[in-house]
């Protein structure tokens, strides 16, 4: 199914929408991991590779990110932050204390994101170049967010065909709780939310992580696969890899 969607790439909207103040350091370390995620799975899946490869290709129109270009996509807007501390909107951001200690735990040298970039922008896509990039940009972001650690782990074996359909939903709906809690406004997500929608991607009912709402999906009592599907949608994704790995040999 081709998806409705895929012509509305636009400029960013979430920094203009959103008042930067809003935001923190970390913020934009950690959605930039998210989107990349994101875009690692949307370039995975048919129906999205064009906007995922499109918005790659626009992302990478300044590669060093160090350019003022405040017509160019979130995610631009949140790696010229993590590259410039001082630029425009680096400066506008929240606790500028707090966010001078965690820039001195970021070591981003662009090159790793650049690499995936290009990767995501050309016709054929490298899933296991991507896999090695993701990582490393973890390590570079300074991402201690154990739930995004495992939505990395996860989301990076999309390609693989090791990842069954539980898995998926689950990693897809812990990525739309960031995206809604954080980028509600920003311009991959309405692109994320179609595919998640019409592939059956997402979980209802499930405790949110980002929010802390209480899981209300029913669990096999008997255990089994049910039980720990739930137990892991209840720890919000932490420890839902091995989890749902277990639960598969079972």
């Amino acid at each position: 199914m081709k998806l409705s969607l895929i012509n509305t790439l636009d400029e960013n909207q979430l920094l203009r929408n959103r008042n930067p103040h809003n935001f923190n350091a970390k913020d934009m370390a950690e959605l930039a991991f998210v989107y990349l995620n994101a875009l690692h799975i949307m370039r995975s899946e048919y129906e999205t590779a064009p906007f995922a490869q499109a918005y790659a290709r626009r992302t990478m129109s300044h590669s060093n990110f160090d350019r003022e270009d405040r017509q160019n996509t979130d995610l631009y807007q949140f790696l010229h932050v993590i590259r410039d501390h001082d630029s425009v909107v680096g400066k506008q951001l929240n606790h500028p204390e707090a966010n001078d200690l965690f820039w001195h735990q970021v070591h981003f040298n662009g090159a790793s994101t650049r690499q995936l970039l290009t990767a995501m922008s050309r016709p054929t896509y490298d899933g296991s170049l991507a896999r090695r990039l993701l990582m490393n940009i973890e390590q570079q972001l300074h991402i201690t967010n154990s739930n995004y650690r495992s939505v990395r782990r996860l989301a990076s074996e999309w390609d693989t065909g090791k990842l069954d359909t539980e898995q998926k939903q689950l990693t897809v709906t812990r990525l739309l709780q960031a995206l809604r809690a954080k980028a509600s406004m920003g311009d991959i997500i309405n692109q994320f939310q179609h595919l998640a929608h019409v592939n059956r991607y997402e979980l209802h009912g499930v405790n949110d992580a980002e929010t802390g709402g209480a899981p209300v999906a029913s669990v096999n009592k008997h255990g089994g696969f049910g039980l720990l599907k739930g137990l892991a949608i209840a720890a919000g994704i932490a420890a839902a890899d091995a989890l749902i790995r277990k639960a598969a040999k079972t």
